[in-house]
């Protein structure tokens, strides 16, 4: 699933995430810089990035109507295959709602 700035925003409004954590944020989900390039940029701890990373994680999941047991990753991948990291997701999506009628 790609996350949107809409839906980054959404989920940043259900914590309680400070403004440096929230940039955090962005630049781990929407910029996708690694954990480690973020708290280098930022001068906190990886283990805080992470943290941050994880409670940002369970909001998505709330704000997109993601199952309980599905997890929001970000990767790093180069980018001819990137499209086919999408198309991944997209499958599961369909799979998975598609069990729900309309």
């Amino acid at each position: 699933m790609i996350i949107t700035h809409d839906e980054l925003n959404a989920a940043l409004a259900r914590t309680r995430l400070q403004a440096k954590a929230r940039s955090v944020a962005h630049m781990v989900l929407i910029d996708g810089l690694s954990m480690a390039e973020a708290a280098r940029r930022t001068g906190i701890s990886k283990e805080a990035v992470r943290q941050i990373r994880a409670r940002v994680a369970y909001a998505i999941r709330d704000v997109c109507g993601l199952p309980r047991d599905w997890q929001v990753v970000t990767v790093a991948v180069p980018s001819d295959i990137a499209d086919e990291i999408r198309e991944m997701a997209h499958q599961a999506h369909k799979r998975h709602y598609s069990k729900y009628p309309k």
